[in-house]
This record gives structure tokens, C-alpha cells and sequence, in this order.
């Protein structure tokens, strides 16, 4: 197997019917053989079978590897989780507190997508110190574990001390918001709340100084190849 370059500045990974389940493998450990490449600027790695346990500590360890990351995608087929929601119950998935390592070490990053994140312990907003990442402009989270039950306001404000210049939606409205396409309810309804809540919450700063909404970026304007498909929709 030939040697990788540790001036490699892109992977991409794909685990396309290996099922990472077994409780004591973390993400970190799968792929500990990455580790070593410090000038990561692109990673992404596909669950096509499964869905793998993903701790807070992989992402800090994730983020003190490649501190140079600008984007970092660990993306599954959403119907995945939808299909075994039983078993996805018992895996575990990063928390905020995965979202503030990576805020505090990887200044650089502007799009991060995970497949669950788990809101089911919110810390109080005053414990989170204010990072500030603005280069942030793309969050993506394909579910909410336990977003029925959690305060999503308090989980909007969090992500805006993390990454206050996320692109957002500059309007918002019952029709179509929640709705996919074909008239089904989307199935991140609590996802798209933290999104309305955050957006309102940059809009009012916007208001409060003008010379910020220069620097706020709509969905729209922030998608690199300008077409309305329905990916757009999965873009914070």
C-alpha cells in the first residue's frame, strides 16, 4: 500500500457496506491512520450501511489533528437513520460540546455536516464562551436526537456564540418551510426550528448594527453553484 503524503489537503473516505457498530470502536479510532495528516483541509468521510458511534472526544481529537480543516463532512444516507431508529437509540453522537471543540480548534473551518447531533443534556448558555467563529458558513445536521423535548432556543443561541455568521434564511413562513416539496412534513422539524431561532437571532443583531448585514449571507447567495436544488434545503 503506497504511503500517504502528510501534505495531503483533501480525503475523502467511504464506507460503503462496512457497519461500524461495535459500542467500544470510536470514529477516531477507525480512522486513526488520518491522524497523522495535519494539513487536512477537506475531509469527508460516507456511512453508506451505518451510522458509527461518534463521541465528543472524536470530534476534539478530530479538531486538534487537523487544525487547519476548512470543511469537514461525515455525512450518512438520511433514510438510514429514519430506517433503524431503534438501534441509532443506542449509538452514540456528538453533542454541542463536540460543536465548541471544533469552534475552538479549527478557526478556519466554514462547513461542517454530522449526522446526529444529540441535544438531549443542553448546557446553560452562559457556560459556552462566545468563540465567535464567523469563517463558519455552513452547518448541516441531518437530525436532532431528543429535539421534541429540549429547548431549541437555547440550543439556537449556543450554535450563535459558536458560529454567529451562519447563512441563513432571510424568510421564514409556515408554507413550505417545514414542508418538503412533495407536500411531506420534513422529518427535522426540530432542526428547522433551531434554524428559524437562529436566524431570528441574526436578523436582530443585524438590525442592531447595520454594518453586520454586509456579512450575513442568505442560503441562497452562499451556494457556490447557484442552483435551487433540493440540497440547498440541508444547508444551515
Amino acid at each position: 500500500m503506497p504511503r500517504i503524503s502528510r501534505k495531503l489537503r483533501s480525503l475523502n473516505v467511504s464506507f460503503s457496506a462496512i457497519k461500524l457498530t461495535a459500542p467500544a470502536l470510536s470514529l477516531s479510532s477507525v480512522l486513526s491512520s488520518c491522524l497523522a495528516l495535519s494539513n487536512l483541509a477537506v475531509f469527508q468521510v460516507v456511512f453508506a450501511a451505518s451510522i458509527p458511534q461518534i463521541l465528543d472526544e472524536d470530534l476534539l481529537t478530530f479538531a486538534k489533528a487537523w487544525p487547519k480543516l476548512r470543511t469537514l463532512r461525515l455525512a450518512c444516507y438520511s433514510y438510514r437513520i429514519h430506517a433503524d431508529a431503534q438501534g441509532m437509540a443506542q449509538v452514540k453522537q456528538p453533542t454541542l460540546g463536540g460543536l465548541l471543540s471544533l469552534a475552538q480548534y479549527c478557526p478556519q473551518l466554514t462547513e461542517l455536516e454530522i449526522p446526529i447531533l444529540d441535544i438531549t443534556s443542553v448546557p446553560p448558555v452562559s457556560s459556552i464562551p462566545a468563540v465567535g467563529r464567523t469563517e463558519m458558513r455552513k452547518l448541516r445536521v441531518t437530525e436532532l436526537r431528543n429535539g421534541a423535548a429540549a429547548n431549541l432556543l437555547h440550543v439556537a443561541l449556543i450554535i450563535d456564540l459558536l458560529f454567529p455568521s451562519l447563512a441563513m434564511k432571510r424568510r421564514i413562513s409556515l408554507c413550505g418551510y417545514n414542508m418538503g416539496r412533495c407536500g411531506r412534513q420534513s422529518l427535522k422539524e426540530p432542526w428547522d426550528l433551531v434554524r428559524a431561532l437562529h436566524a431570528a437571532i441574526q436578523e436582530r443583531r443585524a438590525l442592531e448594527d447595520p454594518t453586520m448585514a454586509s456579512e450575513i449571507l442568505t442560503e441562497d447567495s452562499d451556494d457556490e453553484d447557484g442552483d435551487d436544488s433540493d440540497d440547498d434545503d440541508e444547508d444551515y
